[in-house]
């Protein structure tokens, strides 16, 4: 049941959809709503979210985007190279907290072209990343990206969302980043 005063957006079965409730009557009394209720596995978050990226366990602040198809991760030094006849790709995290820098092997997915306005549109590796959100470990491509001018090292598309989790705009940061058993 949505309540009076939450927007909830819902990512599942590749529709996007928005609802608002109708504001309450001015008498009505002035206490916060209870949050909506899901059976989604991660729950209802916000639209910015600790993550944990495996096998590293580094935790990563990632805006959570319902309008992005796809999900990317602030990778540089990116080199592809191949292994076993197929393509794979190095690449270096750096947790800007503790400028502590991670490498990871991963064997590239596909390559994709992004669109930019009035700029070239660089050809990005994309790879299949281990996560956790909260207690939920997921396997999901991400785009690697160059995101150094970005508030955020990570943002959070639909192809993680969907069927996993539902976002309130209005509240960030619900998740408590569990290190679990992720490879």
């Amino acid at each position: 049941m949505i309540r009076a005063g939450w927007i909830l957006f819902v990512v599942g079965g590749g529709f996007l959809s928005g609802c608002a409730a109708p504001p309450e009557p001015v008498n009505a009394p002035s206490s916060q709503p209870a949050p909506p209720e899901t059976t989604l596995p991660v729950g209802i978050i916000g639209q910015v979210e600790p993550i944990v990226v495996y096998p590293a366990r580094i935790i990563l602040e990632a805006r959570i985007d319902t309008g992005a198809t796809t999900s990317s991760i602030d990778a540089y030094d990116e080199t592809v190279f191949e292994r076993d006849g197929k393509r794979w790709v190095r690449f270096y995290l750096l947790d800007r907290k503790t400028k502590k820098k991670y490498k990871f092997e991963r064997p590239v997915t596909r390559f994709v072209r992004i669109v930019q306005h009035d700029k070239k549109s660089p050809r990005r590796p994309v790879v299949t990343l281990t996560i956790s959100m909260g207690e939920v470990v997921l396997k999901r491509q991400f785009t690697l990206a160059n995101r150094h001018n970005f508030a955020y090292q990570m943002l959070i598309g639909r192809n993680v969302l969907n069927g996993q989790a539902a976002v309130d705009v209005s509240v960030s940061r619900t998740l408590n980043p569990e290190i679990v058993n992720g490879d």
